[in-house]
């Protein structure tokens, strides 16, 4: 029995993936024609009958895959300007790190199986930090929450940025959902984000553990302006 449901599921996937691979987008920009639609939610439905049959048959990564690829063909539906389906992973990738809207991005990284942490270090500084798209960082925070990894692997891609001091400001705003506000500061002092470094420092936890710290920083800075004054 199971054996059966899972063959079934298997068939309709096939036949759901050469329903897609022979849909012709025409022009690039061209506007969809009804039969464009008509086939686009033809694949669909036969990838959640499939979906169904793998439900059945206790196959439930195979389940995920079909419900992941309709909800794939469903947002084609809906974005009819871009291809979406269809795509090589190259493509994909670019695709994710350059849609505006954060749910749009999800539903085509879980797609094409890029949905893990790279995938989002660029898509995130892509939109968050060039385009200041606060929207779509608010969006991902809820959906993957960020961990200090991550934080640290965008502060060394806004480090290497050669238009940082342009997006410092969209980039405090990624900042600001860091938690751990010793870490933040470790990236004020880093990142030269003296206004962030300020306002830390009026906590007292933090002040009370890193401000002697950051004040031989600046003490060491004052004598060593002081010694090139006395060498000119």
């Amino acid at each position: 029995r199971f054996g059966m449901h899972r063959a079934l599921g298997a068939a309709l996937e096939r036949q759901a993936s050469a329903v897609v691979a022979r849909v012709d987008f025409g022009a690039r920009h061209a506007p969809p024609t009804h039969e464009l639609r008509a086939r686009l939610l033809n694949a669909m439905r036969v990838l959640l009958d499939a979906g169904g049959a793998y439900e059945r048959a206790a196959c439930y990564g195979a389940v995920r895959r079909c419900v992941q690829h309709a909800a794939l063909v469903a947002l084609q539906v809906r974005v009819p300007d871009t291809r979406l389906v269809g795509l090589a992973r190259a493509d994909a990738l670019r695709l994710v790190a350059h849609r505006g809207v954060f749910a749009d991005a999800l539903a085509i990284a879980r797609a094409y199986a890029l949905d893990h942490r790279a995938t989002w270090l660029n898509a995130v500084y892509q939109q968050a930090v060039v385009f200041g798209n606060v929207a779509y960082y608010d969006h991902f925070v809820q959906a993957v929450p960020p961990t200090r990894q991550l934080f640290t692997e965008l502060a060394a891609k806004f480090r290497a940025d050669a238009q940082r001091d342009a997006r410092a400001a969209h980039f405090k705003r990624v900042l600001a959902y860091v938690d751990d506000q010793f870490l933040l500061y470790d990236f004020a002092v880093e990142l030269g984000f003296r206004d962030v470094l300020a306002t830390l420092l009026r906590s007292k936890a933090v002040r009370l553990i890193k401000q002697p710290a950051h004040e031989q920083q600046q003490r060491a800075l004052r004598e060593a302006r002081a010694r090139r004054r006395s060498q000119q």
